[in-house]
């Protein structure tokens, strides 16, 4: 049992190994199962740091509170995510938690990520508290990445950029409480947007006073309506609820908890989960999914003794109480079949251990060298290089034959991949792109460890940004990786990417070539 007071802790993240940080407060009431508040700071706030005022209604209250660090400015997507997820893990590792009272709070970016985390995990939350956060992936797009006068990201990574939106998710507030506040004179992110929101969840009937909750301030700015006794009178008000659909453009969040899709036939099309259960039945309707995951240990009370099963009208036996149980629904793809998760283009290297093959010589050398050092500058911990690939990791191959010889192996894997490196160039599917003319980035497994995944890359387009004088933006090309790059890039670096609405930002997009992604069985699906 954790002392009554604010502690500073750590957790060893499995990206790098080094000590991730986290912010927790215990009250000083004593309780049977304390209620979790998760705060999520704005941008630039790192762990949330509580006033003298805060704790003092979280002493009242006997509410434990807990601020992840997010890795800095995520977004609270990709790994700031992940650092939420493993942060209420930790909580409840050290303190007996109510699992059906846990909630989300934040401001600004923080507030978008309330919102975005509880509405893709609707079976974890039982309600969240969204401050002046960005809703929709027109609005962020347009302001932050997009060129002067466009807002439409490319094709590509279109269906990426909208789930990053919480707008994307808002058919969960039917299982989510939700506070949603906001000044009506806010510059940074626009009261219309939140607006439509609140008026896309009356015609669903969910502003109802209950479910959803909007609280306007007149005339207040960026993060007005933050005030802590409202937050925490609505949140603790709240239960968990089991949720009984869930719809998600990627496998990352296609999750209800006690069943989730690990693959799905098309990586393009939203997998859809729709469950109901009754007198020790499931019934389960799903869309776009090719093999699911069952586990009755996070089921609705009803289900945790086991259950019989129905998907989509075809009965498919008895699932035991405990017992976790995986059934493909089609054909199983090649045994380098694109694992859970790996949606969002290099997204997956990421979250796990890499290091930097790096070319022997020449140019490609030297912008692997920056790559590697951007890199770093961006997760704040050492990158591993390397002339040969290493026992275990994820790789970021760099270069082509010409460049770097141990890619002449590709030729010799098992199993065609679709891409296929030449001295002079690449070829995808057919069509030959020259060294001299082209970059790429090119993302699949490793063959002999399928497990693992290996980014082929060629040439780094950098936002000309002084780390130094902005250390937020290192990289900031990097930074969209995980949610809103595609599995194939190709590149004319002769093209010289327009500033974007946030000089001296740069359209990366405009100088692609061709784009797509792997379906489960690594097959191509270009879209641009």
């Amino acid at each position: 049992m954790m002392p009554p007071g604010e502690h500073m802790l750590t957790y060893r993240a499995e990206v790098g190994g080094q000590p991730q940080p986290y912010r927790l407060y215990v009250p000083a009431i004593a309780r049977r199962r304390y209620p979790l508040v998760l705060c999520l700071s704005g941008f630039g706030g790192g762990c949330w740091d509580w006033s003298p005022t805060d704790r003092r209604w979280a002493d009242a209250l006997g509410v434990v509170l807990a601020g992840p660090y997010g890795w800095g400015n995520q977004h609270w997507d990709g790994l700031g995510e992940d650092d939420v997820l493993r942060v209420r893990r930790e909580v409840a590792a050290r303190l007996p938690i109510d699992a059906d009272r846990v909630y989300l709070h934040g401001g600004s970016m923080g507030g978008h990520g309330a919102l975005r985390l509880a509405w893709r995990h609707p079976h974890l939350f039982a309600g969240t508290s969204a401050v002046a956060g960005w809703i929709s992936g027109e609005q962020w797009y347009a302001k932050w990445y997009a060129a002067p006068g466009e807002w439409r990201p490319p094709p590509a990574i279109a269906q990426l950029v909208e789930a990053a939106s919480p707008c994307a998710w808002r058919q969960q507030a039917r299982f989510v409480a939700t506070r949603l506040a906001f000044g009506t004179a806010d510059d940074v992110n626009e009261p219309e947007d939140t607006e439509w929101l609140l008026a896309s969840l009356a015609e669903q009937g969910l502003l109802d006073g209950r479910r959803v909750v909007a609280e306007r301030v007149p005339g207040g700015g960026h993060g007005a309506g933050g005030a802590w006794p409202r937050v925490l009178r609505f949140l603790l008000r709240q239960r968990r609820r089991w949720p009984t659909a869930h719809h998600s453009p990627n496998l990352r969040h296609a999750d209800l908890g006690w069943v989730r899709v690990d693959r799905r036939p098309d990586p393009l099309a939203t997998v859809s989960i729709e469950a109901a259960w009754r007198d020790g039945r499931a019934e389960l309707r799903l869309t776009n999914a090719a093999e699911v995951v069952l586990q009755p240990a996070f089921a609705p009370p009803p289900l945790r003794r086991g259950f019989a099963l129905t998907i989509n009208g075809t009965d498919h036996g008895s699932v035991a109480s405990g017992a976790t149980a995986r059934l493909a629904l089609t054909a199983a793809p090649s045994s380098l079949a694109k694992r859970r998760g790996a949606d969002g283009g290099p997204g997956e290297l990421f979250r796990a251990p890499f290091g930097v093959l790096m070319p022997v010589r020449g140019a490609q050398r030297a912008a692997a060298e920056a790559f590697a050092a951007d890199w770093q500058a961006w997760f704040g911990g050492p990158v591993a290089q390397a002339a040969v690939p290493g026992p275990s990791g994820h790789l970021v191959v760099w270069g082509d034959e010409h460049d770097h010889p141990w890619l002449r192996r590709w030729a010799e894997w098992p199993e065609p991949l679709g891409v296929r490196p030449w001295p002079d160039g690449i070829e995808i599917d057919g069509q030959r792109f020259a060294a001299a003319r082209f970059g790429w980035q090119v993302l699949h497994p490793l063959p002999w460890q399928p497990e693992r995944l290996v980014l082929l890359c060629r040439g780094y387009q950098r936002s000309p940004v002084d780390a130094e004088q902005t250390p937020w933006a290192v990289g900031k090309d990097l930074e969209s990786l995980p949610w809103r790059a595609p599995d194939v890039v190709v590149f004319d670096p002769r093209v010289e990417p327009r500033l974007s609405v946030q000089p001296p930002l740069r359209v990366l997009s405009d100088a692609w070539v061709l784009a797509g992604t792997f379906d489960a069985a690594w097959r191509h699906l270009l879209v641009s």
